[in-house]
């Protein structure tokens, strides 16, 4: 037997309980996915450079998974790359520039550390601030006409001399002025004579003249 549907007629009421209340609380609601951020890709990434692709790599599966773009990710793990590349080049470049800097003398100092010390004759020898004048003695000496003179004294010193420096190397001599100090009638005795150098050194040298004519320095 078949029931036939008569649209007049209403539609029966639902009685009330019909349906099972809602449980204790409330229904859950559903769970909204947060899109990772890029600051972890960043921070990883200038902490330990190339190995911030795999922060990259990680964040960019969740944002796939959940229906996201990933391109960001990537975008900015190579920027971030390339800036820490980029400041890496720059401090190491003013590193090599400082260390030249250092490693290289002053041009002043090298070419006064190469050059030689100015030679010194040996002989210890009163200072050439002193005027030879105010060593020449009180009392003159009446000369023989074939004494030894200053005058004489100092053609020797300059053609005979044989003064060497420190290292043993000859030290020539330019020019000498000598005062008599303490002398007979025969020019034999003590004299004292400032001795120039070609080095432009000036010393003040005592020199003790014998009867032949031979002369030596007296400290």
């Amino acid at each position: 037997m078949t029931t036939q549907y008569d649209p007049t007629t209403p539609y029966p009421q639902q009685p009330m309980g019909a349906y099972p209340p809602p449980p204790q609380g409330g229904y859950p609601s559903v769970p909204q996915f947060k899109v990772p951020g890029v600051g972890p890709v960043i921070a990883f990434t200038a902490i330990f450079g190339v190995f911030g692709a795999i922060s990259a790599a990680r964040r960019s599966s969740k944002a796939k998974n959940a229906g996201f773009p990933t391109n960001k990710y990537w975008v900015t793990f190579g920027i971030t790359l390339a800036v820490v590349w980029a400041v890496g080049g720059i401090i190491g470049a003013i590193s090599s520039i400082g260390a030249a800097k250092s490693t290289t003398p002053a041009v002043t100092n090298a070419v006064a550390s190469a050059a030689p010390p100015a030679a010194a004759p040996v002989q210890s020898a009163v200072p050439a601030t002193e005027v030879v004048a105010t060593e020449a003695p009180v009392e003159q000496v009446e000369l023989a006409d074939d004494a030894f003179t200053s005058a004489w004294l100092q053609e020797e010193v300059v053609a005979n001399g044989d003064f060497k420096t420190p290292t043993g190397e000859p030290a020539e001599v330019t020019g000498a002025t000598c005062s008599a100090v303490d002398i007979d009638e025969m020019g034999v005795g003590s004299y004292q004579c400032v001795i120039d150098f070609t080095s432009g050194q000036r010393q003040s040298q005592n020199i003790i003249v014998d009867a032949s004519g031979s002369w030596v320095t007296n400290a």
